[in-house]
This record gives structure tokens, C-alpha cells and sequence, in this order.
């Protein structure tokens, strides 16, 4: 498995320096289906969600798209799909009382923007208040929210469609560059 996450703090410069990586690692392979194919089933991108939570929503979701042009431009046809990770810290410390609705704003930002796997980075937490953190948020999505009995809820949003669009765009000019 190959986890791909970068240090940097701009989300754009994130997904930009984790795709880099992942092209000099495809390069770096001996380019037959089977070899990507396998590749492509073991990497793993990781970038944090921050509370600009439209934003988060179109990054994720331009994520995916400029992924999907990258393999294209490179031949690759059919692709397996890699694993979308985000991670979320929530800080709770004296000072913060809402980190339960900073967590779920957070996780639905990255649901939304097609996150495939969702950790949660809680400070000053005890294991046991996290599983029952984890376990409100859950609930929220499952039972209360329906978020679950659609393949794409944001579809045709003409504000996300065109962020989406635009961080893509800036995404992929800086990779041709």
C-alpha cells in the first residue's frame, strides 16, 4: 500500500504535491495494465478537511475529476480507483464547545466531496469519548440526514458544479506547468 499525503498547508498545493508524487511513481513502473492496475488499487491520497466546508465539498469532488485526467493523459485506460482518505482534526480544548458539530460539518464536507475513508483526529480525547463521538456522527448521517439514499445529493448544484470546475482547472494548469 502506498499512503500519499502532503505537508503542505494549502489545500490546492496538497492534492497538487500528492498527485506529482503519484506520476513520478507510475513513471516509475514498468507501464503494462496489470502493473498499474495493481498500483492503482494500493495508493492511497490523504489531505485534511478545513472548515470551509463548500470549498472542501468542490476540492474533493475536483480531486477525483483531475485524477481521472491525469490516468487519461498518461494512457492509462479502465483504471482501478485509488483511496480517497481525508482526515479531520477537531481540537477540543476549554475553548471549544461545538467540536461534535465542527466534526460532523466536517465529515459531511468530505462525504460530499467523495471522500472514501474518513478519520476523525480529535485532541485531547479519551479513546472511549472518541468511539462515542464517532458514533453521534454516524447516527446523524444514518438516521437523520438520508445522505446515504443518493449516489451524488450535490449533483446540479450550480454554485459546487462551477467551484468544482475552477479548482480543477487551477489543479491541472499547475500540473501542465
Amino acid at each position: 500500500k502506498t499512503y500519499i499525503k502532503s505537508l503542505e498547508e494549502d489545500p490546492i498545493q496538497q492534492i497538487l504535491e500528492n498527485f506529482q508524487l503519484a506520476i513520478s511513481l507510475i513513471q516509475g513502473l514498468e507501464i503494462n495494465e496489470r502493473n498499474i492496475n495493481n498500483f492503482l488499487t494500493n495508493i492511497y491520497f490523504s489531505r485534511e478537511i478545513n472548515a470551509n466546508y463548500l470549498f472542501e465539498i468542490s476540492l474533493g469532488r475536483a480531486q477525483r475529476i483531475v485524477w481521472r485526467n491525469i490516468l487519461k493523459a498518461l494512457g492509462i485506460n479502465n483504471p482501478a480507483p485509488p483511496l480517497f482518505i481525508s482526515t479531520l482534526p477537531v481540537l477540543r480544548n476549554k475553548f471549544n464547545d461545538h467540536f461534535l458539530v465542527e466534526a460532523t460539518a466536517k465529515t459531511l464536507s468530505a462525504i460530499l466531496g467523495g471522500s472514501d475513508l474518513i478519520y476523525l483526529e480529535f485532541d485531547e480525547i479519551t479513546e472511549e469519548m472518541r468511539a462515542e463521538n464517532l458514533a453521534h456522527i454516524h447516527n446523524i448521517f444514518t438516521m437523520e440526514s438520508g445522505i446515504g439514499e443518493s449516489i451524488d445529493p450535490i449533483a446540479g448544484s450550480f454554485y459546487l458544479d462551477n467551484l468544482t470546475t475552477k479548482i480543477a482547472k487551477q489543479i491541472w494548469d499547475k500540473l501542465k506547468s
